[in-house]
């Protein structure tokens, strides 16, 4: 009498759940340097454009002996993808928005990042008031959240203090504090 040996083919429930286990623990460990690594782009190029918008108040600044109360329609400069509201200093970006904040105690220019992803850069003038912020750059992490406050760190920010701000996005207004890094 033959006897019917069975051979199973295929993974046992122990060894599936172990694969779901470490595809588990590996996203658990990528998915927040994925969300870093995307701020920390979106970062240099709003460092960027912030670059070119303070080099053009610069500009203004040599022809006219001081910096352009908020209307920015005077400067040689335009941002790609960009739309400028010239009177209040605002441009406005796919995922950021740059405003320009002059006052007799302050002249700063910042770019936010839209949608209270709670990252911000600001950059003085090197003419700015006060003296002490001027040539300075600082980055901006909403206090709230951890990832945006790890990207300014590793842009190898030195925390300085924190500044409560009110951030606007798709007719929301909300105050936030932020602490504030010295950026190299």
């Amino acid at each position: 009498m033959k006897t019917k040996t069975s051979t199973y083919t295929g993974f046992t429930l122990i060894e599936l759940l172990v694969v779901v286990l470490i595809i588990g623990i590996l996203s658990s460990i990528a998915l927040p340097q994925y969300q870093k690594a995307v701020l920390k782009s979106r970062l240099a190029t709003m460092m960027n454009n912030v670059k070119s918008i303070t080099m053009a108040l610069e500009e203004y600044y040599l022809a006219n002996g001081q910096y352009p109360s908020d209307d920015v329609s005077g400067l040689s400069l335009e941002i790609t993808g960009c739309t400028t509201s010239a009177s209040s200093g605002i441009f406005t970006c796919k995922n950021a928005i740059y405003d320009y904040q002059e006052s007799t105690n302050s002249q700063q220019f910042g770019g936010f990042l839209t949608n209270f992803n709670g990252l911000g850069y600001v950059e003085w003038g090197k003419h700015a008031k006060p003296a002490e912020k001027a040539g300075t750059r600082e980055c901006w992490a909403d206090s709230s959240q951890t990832t945006p406050n790890k990207v300014c760190e590793s842009m190898g920010g030195v925390k300085t203090g924190t500044k409560s701000w009110r951030t606007s996005s798709s007719n929301k207004h909300t105050h936030a504090v932020w602490n504030t890094y010295r950026l190299p």
